[in-house]
């Protein structure tokens, strides 16, 4: 027997960011023109009072008590999705003593998306929403088209772009500007070899993503000679399944004790009829007597 295993992404976007700012932190953290440094990472998961279990995009110290929170959002920010970034804000606030920047990177126009949110009642999160429109990204992709035609010199800021310029393109020029990238990618000589497979490592999660066509997205492949990355992407996605899988488990777990305490609940419940049918039915025993045993068993359920 055959088993064919199918490896799917199943956000792109969120992958792309969190792999940039790990791995590129700097440079990414440059490129937006974010507050503050890029000094480590932040944690990004919090059990909230309400026992909700939040996970945030992307979190880094910006300085000593001030903590960078990035959101990729590829839809409107709307109320519930600001209250889920309020509520991590909140919780830093409350449990660290640090303040939170938050930082939306969407492909919608912030004008559809929510402003703010109270935090408490006298502080308000007011997220910064950073948006390239399609005519910017093309105008970026069009620069640094002209500079390797051109053979020059790219600056990071510019090798950057390359990388993060299919993540921030909306859907109706997504496939041509990735497209665009990978031929750059393939005719630019890059002095850091490491730097371009941090950059091949996006593009190809963006390949899957952003071009439809099979025998497209492999010509492309091809050109920047990509599977040891699809090797890295492979094995990321068989950890995140595998987390998956533990978390399916531990609920299966969990229902399976429930279950077990609801039989031993009714088994109690059976022995007790037991009992009580046994006092009524035992005629060796006086009514007054009876009274008072089943009272008891009744009480005590």
């Amino acid at each position: 027997m055959v088993v064919i295993i199918v490896y799917q992404i199943k956000n792109h976007m969120d992958l792309c960011m969190k792999y940039a700012f790990l791995n590129l932190g700097k440079y990414v953290h440059d490129f937006f023109e974010l507050p503050g440094n890029y000094n480590f990472n932040a944690g990004t998961e919090v059990i909230t009072c309400e026992k909700r279990n939040l996970r945030m995009d992307v979190a880094y110290f910006s300085d000593k008590n001030l903590i960078n929170n990035i959101e990729n959002q590829s839809k409107p920010v709307d109320f519930e999705k600001l209250s889920a970034i309020a509520e991590y804000a909140k919780f830093i606030l409350i449990y660290n003593n640090a303040l939170v920047n938050t930082i939306v990177i969407t492909k919608v126009d912030p004008k559809y998306c929510l402003k703010e949110i109270s935090l408490t009642r006298s502080l308000i999160l007011r997220p910064y929403y950073i948006y390239m429109s399609p005519e910017e990204i093309l105008k970026l992709l069009n620069m640094i088209k002209d500079k390797i035609d051109n053979n020059e010199k790219l600056t990071y800021r510019d090798t950057i772009a390359l990388a993060l310029i299919p993540t921030l393109a909306q859907d109706h020029i997504a496939e041509k500007v990735t497209e665009e990238v990978c031929h750059l990618i393939e005719k630019y000589q890059f002095n850091d070899n490491n730097l371009r497979s941090n950059i091949c490592f996006i593009i190809d999660v963006m390949i899957d993503r952003n071009i439809r066509d099979k025998n497209k997205q492999k010509e492309v492949r091809k050109e920047l000679n990509m599977e040891e990355t699809r090797t890295i992407i492979r094995k990321l996605i068989e950890e995140e399944n595998k987390d998956a899988l533990k978390e399916k488990d531990r609920i299966i777990e969990e229902k399976n004790k429930e279950l077990e305490e609801k039989d031993r609940k009714l088994e109690e419940k059976d022995r007790k009829l037991e009992n009580i049918n046994s006092i009524i039915n035992n005629k060796n025993i006086d009514e007054k007597a009876k009274v008072n045993v089943l009272s008891s068993l009744i009480i005590a359920k």
